[in-house]
């Protein structure tokens, strides 16, 4: 049968989800990754045995992927952005910003 919900396979980092996209070698579970490539393609099953059944973006499918061979192409929901640097000096600063902090400055 189908797993439902989230599968956290052997060694990898992201949670690997039925209906998630993702690229994987194509073959390379079966016959090694030597000479493979990686194509995109969707999670249709999540095995119990930690492989996945995959259909890919030109029809074909593989059943069984070792998880090894999978790459997910989505971000966990809850990563935020990188936040931006701060500005390091003056320079970076806008008039706006440096009037600021010299109000906050003298008001100390």
């Amino acid at each position: 049968g189908v797993l439902r919900g989230k599968i956290r396979a052997r060694g990898c980092r992201l949670m690997l989800t039925c209906g998630s996209r993702v690229k994987a070698r194509y073959l390379a579970s079966s016959g090694g990754p030597v000479g493979t490539k990686w194509f995109p393609a969707i999670i249709t099953k999540c095995n119990r045995d930690g492989t996945f059944d995959l259909t890919y973006d030109d029809g074909d499918k593989e059943q069984c992927v070792i998880p090894k061979f999978i790459k997910n192409l989505e971000t966990p929901s809850s990563a935020a952005p990188p936040a931006a640097a701060p500005p390091q000096t003056s320079s970076e600063l806008s008039a706006y910003e440096l009037e600021r902090d010299a109000n906050i400055r003298e008001n100390k």
